[in-house]
């Protein structure tokens, strides 16, 4: 296989993408004696959080450090005050999720299965209506 990448590589660049660190891609694809960034022209881990071009490693910026601290605080807050005032059966589970290029806003967890919540007798229909709203309200607070 290594040798196939390596004559396709004389044709065109290659690359890859995976939702894996580094470290592990390293474990999949290279071998011990060769880094895997010297396999590829292109290498994106953790889904291009982390990319290499060439084997060096390109620039990267978290999703804090580009809007900036006041403004994330401002957003937090804002998701925080509007998911504490919607009428919903079960409040559990992580509302705002900080990833590092990305924030996940979920007012209805997925994390509570349809088993769980069937077996404490509580029934919320799957709609996007909440999101809907949560996302018009969130643009009428000039955040958007």
């Amino acid at each position: 296989m290594l040798q196939l990448l390596s004559a396709l590589r004389h044709k065109c660049a290659i690359g890859f993408v995976g939702g894996s660190d580094l470290v592990k891609q390293q474990e999949q694809l290279g071998t011990p004696s060769i880094p895997v960034t010297g396999l590829f022209d292109f290498c994106f881990a953790e889904n291009g959080l982390t990319a290499y071009r060439l084997g060096k490693q390109m620039a990267s910026t978290s999703f804090i450090g580009w809007l900036g601290q006041e403004k994330y605080k401002q957003l937090v807050n804002f998701c925080l005050r509007y998911i504490a005032d919607i009428d919903i059966p079960v409040k559990t589970g992580t509302f705002v999720e900080f990833r590092y290029v990305m924030v996940s806003v979920a007012p209805l967890k997925d994390a509570q299965s349809s088993r769980s919540r069937a077996t404490r007798g509580i029934a919320f229909p799957r709609s996007i209506t909440v999101s809907i709203k949560m996302l018009t309200s969130f643009r009428c607070a000039g955040m958007a």
